[in-house]
């Protein structure tokens, strides 16, 4: 049951990376210092610091580790995405899109 509802939600989030791009709504509508993980986790910043462990786990029950560890996945709007201040400087963002395109 959890591998089914693992599978639906990643098919889910391809389809709507499809729209989103069509639509204009993609990551780089995203406020600066927000890496595009954060269209999937909305809490982006625990995603970010725990992704390496993350991939300790079976990948059908990833999801559900993320929903017990408060990472908040969903289908989220660039204007759902909060950054705080210090996110923004160009340290933070270069730090931010390196774990985002390295996993870490």
């Amino acid at each position: 049951m959890v591998a089914n509802a693992t599978s639906r939600f990643w098919r889910a989030q391809h389809l709507v990376a499809l729209v989103r791009c069509a639509a204009g709504y993609g990551a780089e509508r995203l406020t600066t210092g927000a890496p595009r993980q954060a269209l999937v986790y909305r809490n982006w910043h625990k995603a970010l610091e725990a992704e390496r462990d993350l991939r300790q786990t079976y990948k059908s029950m990833q999801l559900w580790r993320t929903v017990v560890d408060d990472w908040q996945p969903g289908i989220w709007k660039p204007s759902d995405v909060e950054t705080k201040p210090e996110d923004r400087s160009f340290t933070a963002r270069l730090k931010n899109l390196g774990s985002a395109v390295t996993g870490g």
